[in-house]
This record gives structure tokens, sequence and C-alpha cells, in this order.
């Protein structure tokens, strides 16, 4: 199915806004996936589609949201000498994972 320019606009605001009540607590991880397959489905969208990319992050929220804390769960063991120097200074933000 082929979308022009006006109706890709009104998908990509509609992700943003649902991606805004998601960040509300609005929708769980089985509701925003359920919600993604739909509207893939129901617009025809492709991979390599710029706008399943948007509908992914969408889906992958809590991981995007919570990165720094997942960035602060690597063990120790998959550091490099530099980033293991900056963990026990106590410094939280790798740019080397960025």
């Amino acid at each position: 199915m082929y979308m022009n320019d006006t109706e890709r606009r009104k998908l990509f605001d509609a992700v943003a806004v649902k991606r805004k009540e998601a960040l509300a607590g609005k929708y769980s991880l089985e509701k925003r996936k359920q919600m993604a397959v739909d509207m893939i489905e129901a617009n025809g969208i492709q991979i390599g589609d710029p706008l399943m990319d948007k509908l992914a992050d969408f889906v992958l929220l809590d991981d995007l949201t919570n990165r720094d804390a997942l960035k602060a769960r690597v063990p120790d063991s998959f550091l490099s000498e530099r980033q293991l120097e900056r963990r026990r200074a106590r410094e939280v933000a790798f740019k080397e994972f960025d």
C-alpha cells in the first residue's frame, strides 16, 4: 500500500502521541506490541521504512528509558580498562556505549 506524505506525517504524529502516552505509563509492553502490529498490518509498513524504526522505538520504550540503569548493570568483565576506571570513579555515563 502506497502512502502519500500527508498520510505518513499523520502516522508519525500518531506514533509520537502514543509514545508520550506510553511514557506516562498508559500502555503495557504487550499493548504496545499489539498496537504496533495493528498499525503495520493496517498500513502495509515494510521493513526498512523509517516508520518501522519509529514503531520499534515505541515498543522498546522501557529499554530506551532505562538505558543508563542498564549500562550501570553491565558486568565488569565486559568493560575495557578505561570503562572500568570510570566505573570505579563512579561515573555512570560511558561515552563508549552512547
